[in-house]
This record gives structure tokens, sequence and C-alpha cells, in this order.
């Protein structure tokens, strides 16, 4: 039997009724319809849509490596179900926490955010022109085109940390299929990698450019003067 201190995966299409989607790149993926109920998005398209047995849903903004990453989490919750959220009768929201994910769900997010770049990833991250964090900090000046900056910087984020690519990914596929346990479990993986970071380091992980002119940047200093 499965238990909460070891990852394991269960198979997600094994069912005599399964419900198939074509994902982005291709390839058809079948899922137990016993889990549609768990993505509200398909459920509301089956329910208002007669979608025949044989008939493929498509998934135009999803690929198969995330889809399959979705079914793996939404069986192994069907067969372990997340425990009800505590009861509370305060008016306020209760503070959002990253730390309090099952074991399970943790090393998973580990696995798919942690995973390494292939050889062949760290050979062509070698071919792309050097990219340096300051060039990610540096603010833009006025009608500047940092189009090509800002395609390195995320070809570049793609090669040398695939993973946070897959994360963002998920979190992404989560949000559209509405899965809120699985929207909810992302977040707080991101959020974890973030906490600690400076802007300049969060730049340089996420492979995010800045944005700002110098005369924006400056005004929003000045605006916030209060916490610099």
């Amino acid at each position: 039997m499965a238990t909460e201190d070891v990852l394991e995966l269960y198979p997600y299409d094994q069912s005599e009724n399964t419900i198939t989607f074509t994902t982005s790149d291709g390839a058809a993926v079948a899922f137990d319809s016993s889990l549609i109920p768990q993505m509200k998005t398909i459920n509301n398209l089956i329910e208002d849509v007669d979608v025949g047995p044989q008939e493929a849903i498509p998934l135009s903004s999803i690929d198969e490596s995330t889809l399959r990453r979705v079914g793996e989490y939404l069986k192994y919750h069907e067969v372990h179900p997340l425990p009800p959220p505590p009861i509370s009768f305060e008016i306020e929201q209760p503070e959002q926490r990253s730390d309090d994910m099952t074991v399970w769900d943790l090393r998973w997010t580990n696995l798919i955010a942690d995973r390494a770049p292939t050889a062949e990833q760290v050979r062509a991250l070698a071919a792309l022109p050097g990219l340096q964090a300051a060039v990610l900090n540096a603010t833009i000046r006025e009608g500047e085109d940092v189009s090509n900056l800002v395609e390195l910087a995320a070809q570049r984020n793609r090669l040398k940390y695939p993973g946070h690519v897959d994360l963002l990914e998920l979190t992404m596929a989560a949000n559209y299929l509405e899965i809120k346990d699985l929207s909810t479990l992302c977040a707080k993986a991101i959020a974890n990698r973030m906490k600690g970071k400076t802007v300049e380091e969060f730049r340089e992980y996420w492979g995010v450019k800045n944005d700002f002119t110098d005369a924006e940047y400056a005004a929003i200093q000045k605006q916030n003067t209060w916490c610099t």
C-alpha cells in the first residue's frame, strides 16, 4: 500500500471508461473518467457539450509532459485525498503558508522544479551568446527595443533551469484546468523558491528581464521610499 513518505505514482488511464485529450504537441493522453470532476474546466465542458466516447478533447495550451504530470497528481490524490481545510470562524482570511505541503507533494514538486539540464541542453546553453545578470537587471532606455534580450533570457532560462520552466507550465495548466489544489501547490512551490532572494537574484533565477525605463524605475523608488 502506498504511504505518504514514499513517492508512489499510480496509472491514471487504466479504467474501462477514459477521456482522451490531444495536447499542444500532438500527443493523445487518456485519463480515467473518475478524475474529470477534479478538472472544473473539463467537467463543465463535458456537461455543456456532448462529447462522444471516441472524441478527443483538444488542449492547445498544454503539452504532453505537463498533462501527464497533472494525471500523476490527480490520480495520487484520488487514492490519497488531501485533508479538508481547518474550519475557521475568523472574519479575516487566514495567513497563507507555503510550508504545509504533504510529504508526497513536496517531493513531487521538488522532482519537477529541480530537474537538471540534459547534456543536449547544456551544449545548447554553451552556444548561446553571453547574458549576464547585469543585463537582466538593467533598466531600459525610452523607446529601446529589448525583444531580442527578452527572448534570449527566456531561451537561456529554459536551458539552464528546465525544472523552473516545467513548474511554471504546470502552474498554468492547473489554472487553465481549474484544479484548485494543484494551483495552490504550485504557488507554494514557487513561493518557496523565491524566499530569501533579492530582486536581482529572482530575475537571474527565473530569467526575467527588467522592463522598467530609468524614469519609471526612479518614479517607483520615489513613491516607495518607505520600504527601501
